[in-house]
């Protein structure tokens, strides 16, 4: 089975179900992929009328205020580890951001 199915793909599984009226086991075996992707792939197009899945699903970006805390440790604590400078911009801030975080704004 492929990772990810093709925008073709996804759209002969809604032409499947919908034009065709096949059941979602019989899409899968001819789409070669699983039961439960077809009904993925049905529920998104229920849900947002397209097969293409929405971008931005990660964490929000830090804001100013926070950016500016971290440059200011940065500076503070030049030596400082990603984790130990983590450790305080949570003491400071009460949000927890991840150590990859940390090491991307350094």
């Amino acid at each position: 089975m492929p990772l990810h199915l093709s925008l073709e793909d996804r759209w002969r599984i809604i032409s499947l179900r919908l034009d065709q009226g096949m059941s979602p086991i019989r899409i899968a075996a001819i789409v070669n992929c699983s039961i439960r992707t077809v009904h993925n792939i049905l529920q998104l197009f229920r849900n947002t009328n397209d097969v293409i899945e929405r971008e931005g699903r990660g964490r929000a970006p830090l804001n100013n205020d926070d950016i500016q805390i971290l440059r200011r440790l940065f500076y503070r604590y030049l030596t400082e580890t990603a984790a130990n400078v983590n450790n305080r911009f949570f003491q400071r801030t009460n949000r927890f951001v991840t150590i990859r975080t940390i090491r991307d704004y350094r």
